[in-house]
């Protein structure tokens, strides 16, 4: 009987914990439930904020877009105007110039016609003035040519007379001064940028030197105007005449 009760007792116990346990569980299940509800909210509002969020991304990137598309075409206007802007300034210098050099050549002209407006000068007594100046520039010209002929020759006529006399002073020309264009090393001659002009005489000797040290002694041959060739005296030679050597007497 005892037994019976016991396991009466053991039965209702169990039970009891059975309805116990049961009861924790529902009350877990409900938390789990009203937790996973919270979550899933949680999770939607999440992820409303995430499309929202992507959406002004988007937004922002074409806008982005657009204004670094307005950036490059500002730029390029900014360079267009700028590069408009230095031609104009340099136009306007180019301009400036100009009047400038227009202002200078009126003032020169105004400046001359007072002068001839002071020497009371008709045009037509200009055009005479022009006329005669130009014929006697052409006669000095025509002297001038005529000067250097007969200089000429009379250096020839002197260098001669001096051979038919015997003559072996030395041929002074004070003052002459050149410089060699051109060597010939194997015929041993020069020319020289001097001529009667300048004061050079046939059979004239003149002494060759290099950044002031004596090179050697030539003698002229042959002279004209502007220019003359020249022996190179070999017992005076003391090193290789070069093109660019000073010659002077």
């Amino acid at each position: 009987m005892l037994l019976r009760i016991a396991l009466i007792v053991a039965i209702l116990a169990g039970v009891g914990a059975l309805a116990l346990n049961k009861t924790k569980v529902k009350q877990k299940i409900v938390g789990l439930t009203e937790e996973l509800s919270s979550t899933k909210t949680t999770l939607e509002a999440t992820q409303k904020s995430e499309r929202e969020a992507k959406n002004e991304a988007k937004k922002a990137n074409v806008d982005l877009k657009k204004t670094r598309d307005d950036l490059a075409g500002t730029q390029k206007n900014l360079e267009a105007v700028t590069t408009k802007a230095n031609d104009q300034e340099k136009l306007a210098k180019d301009k400036s110039v100009k009047l400038d050099d227009v202002t200078k050549q009126y003032n020169d002209a105004q400046r001359e016609l007072a002068q001839w407006q002071a020497l009371t000068i008709r045009p037509d007594q200009v055009e005479a003035l022009k006329v005669e100046a130009k014929n006697l520039t052409s006669e000095r010209d025509a002297f001038a040519a005529e000067k250097v002929v007969l200089l000429r020759n009379n250096s020839k006529l002197d260098t001669e007379l001096r051979r038919y006399k015997g003559d072996t002073a030395e041929i002074v020309m004070e003052g002459v001064k050149g410089k060699v264009i051109a060597v010939d090393s194997k015929w041993e001659f020069v020319i020289l940028d001097i001529g009667i002009n300048q004061g050079a005489k046939q059979d004239g000797k003149l002494l060759v030197a290099r950044n002031g040290k004596l090179i050697g002694k030539v003698r002229l041959t042959t002279v004209e105007p502007t220019r003359s060739i020249a022996n190179i005296i070999p017992e005076m030679k003391q090193g290789d005449v070069m093109e660019g050597d000073v010659v002077f007497y």
